[in-house]
């Protein structure tokens, strides 16, 4: 026996749907912020500036490091944001 679609039915699945998907958007923004704040003081201040749209060289004159040396710790931010999220995650299958 096939459900009735009606407006009030669709509404509802409508509002169910966006629930969940801002629930989940909500734990995993936690999640990142989590993996984040076990950064040490100095990467995380890097980390917010570049999320912030600071690019690589203007980065890399206020922390008086070269370009180069700027992207490996960025690189190096990333892995260990990487890192945390996957131990602090559990996937469902």
């Amino acid at each position: 026996m096939k459900k009735q679609e009606t407006p009030f039915t669709q509404d509802v699945e409508e509002l169910l749907e966006k629930a969940t998907v801002e629930e989940a958007a909500a734990d995993v923004l936690s999640r990142f912020e989590r993996a984040v704040d076990c950064l040490d003081q100095e990467s995380k201040e890097l980390f917010r500036l570049f999320l912030d749209g600071k690019t690589i060289p203007e980065l890399s004159q206020t922390q008086n490091l070269s370009e180069g040396q700027l992207g490996e710790w960025l690189a190096s931010i990333k892995r260990e944001v990487i890192q945390q999220l996957r131990v602090n995650v559990k996937v469902r299958h």
